[in-house]
């Protein structure tokens, strides 16, 4: 699998006339022994500013409301945790050179870190240390040791290093956004470190549970659309199959099709890719392609049945002209939706969420019946659900999901009950 992460503006090298260009690292002393100097990231330029000093927000960066939620709690072990309302950060720096607009940086920073610790927290540093790679330590060269890891985000390898040191005072439960904790997931798969987390990774569960609930009913009517990936993989990594189940459906329910038939939802009035700068869980695009395709067809396979029976004769008394009236008020009503002739699953562009949408303004004419066939039209729509909100079945995981599940969820500690979505 690619690792890549979510940058929260578009990343450039750094211009030759940008002062931050050759800049050092910062440095940041995790252990005052340390015999290894770890370099994380590279300098980079984030994007222009459009307004000196201006936090990004909407327009500036590629975080939704929903990226941005802040976990609120105390450092430690200890303490609760939850994700509350949003507010835009700053997560590089801002600067101006003449000439050129004001724009922000990303700075690599050197960590200084025990490499025996390291190479005890993870096989992967086991190997890159001590392995005979060009990383590994050459007693004979004398001089500093450095390692570089160009490619991963400072900020979640701080919280890591502090975790396998031993600094929990420094490990935060206060999270700047969902996308912090995203990224630090990212990094404990890339590493196999996922066992790190074990004293946090249940509260850290508790907290976007919550916090996700709160705004799928607040702010959205459906799925947090943005945030939703990103909780997908964060719960994927540590190993909570129920949330994996709920959330699969959420991003299912409120994703449509482009042009190439490829999932998307919509991003500040625009249509983006669902994993766009996040990480797919192995398989999860065809699982939730086919939980789309279940959720379509729960809500229009209801009224092909019940036009088809309508059709045939529906009336409690063994009349024909109320059902005359209900099935062409059905039409009447798709076709003012847009969906008549009714489509095939597949050929549904929208979201299942918009087809919900839509059903839910059919009109019955049942008003212009003999009070008596209008008793008809009601048991026609209870009966049939046309209008309910379908319950759709859970995403049948493959044996390589639950596999993987299980053994994130024995490594992290979590139980899935006590923390899904």
């Amino acid at each position: 699998m690619e690792h890549v992460t979510a940058p929260q503006s578009e990343t450039t090298p750094l211009t030759p006339t940008c002062p931050e260009k050759d800049s050092p690292p910062d440095i940041i002393t995790i252990d005052a022994d340390g015999d290894l100097h770890l370099t994380v990231g590279e300098n980079k330029c984030t994007g222009v500013l459009s307004t000196p000093h201006r936090p990004p927000g909407p327009s500036t960066s590629r975080g939704s409301r929903a990226s941005h939620m802040v976990l609120e709690g105390k450092r430690g072990r200890g303490g609760s945790a939850r994700l509350s309302k949003y507010r835009y950060l700053k997560s590089a720096r801002e600067h101006k050179v003449q000439g050129q607009q004001e724009h922000q940086h990303k700075k690599a920073v050197t960590y200084i870190v025990c490499s025996k610790t390291l190479s005890r927290s993870s096989p992967f540093f086991k190997r890159l240390l001590y392995g005979g790679f060009v990383e590994s330590k050459k007693l004979e060269a004398g001089g500093q040791w450095t390692v570089y890891l160009p490619e991963d985000e400072p900020a979640p390898m701080k919280t890591i290093l502090n975790v396998a040191h031993g600094r929990f005072d420094q490990v935060p439960i206060k999270w700047g956004t969902v996308e912090d904790l995203y990224l630090l997931t990212v990094l404990t798969d890339k590493y196999d470190l996922t066992h790190l987390l074990r004293p946090w990774a249940q509260r850290w569960m508790q907290a976007i549970r919550r916090s996700y609930e709160d705004e799928k009913g607040g702010v959205w009517s459906g799925s947090p659309s943005e945030v939703a990936p990103q909780c997908l993989w964060i719960a994927w990594e540590l190993g909570d199959e129920d949330s994996v189940e709920l959330l699969v459906n959420d991003i299912a329910y409120g994703s449509r099709l482009d042009s190439s038939g490829r999932l998307n939802h919509m991003h500040w009035k625009k249509s983006e890719l669902v994993f766009k700068d996040v990480m797919e869980p192995p398989g999860m695009v065809d699982l939730i392609h086919a939980q789309r395709l279940e959720a379509i067809n729960g809500l229009l396979q209801p009224i092909r049945s019940a036009i088809d029976e309508a059709a045939k004769g529906a009336c409690s008394f063994g009349e024909t002209g109320c059902e005359a009236m209900l099935v062409g008020s059905i039409i009447q009503s798709l076709a003012g939706g847009g969906i008549w002739p009714l489509p095939e699953n597949s050929a549904w562009e929208l979201s299942a969420e918009a087809l919900e949408f839509r059903i839910e303004d059919i009109m019955f004419f049942e008003n212009t019946l003999d009070p008596t066939h209008a008793f008809c039209a009601d048991t026609f729509i209870q009966e049939k659900n046309i209008k309910s909100t379908a319950e759709w079945k859970k995403p049948e995981l493959t044996d390589l999901h639950k596999r993987h599940l299980a053994a994130q969820a024995k490594k992290s500690g979590l139980k899935s009950s006590d923390t899904n979505l």
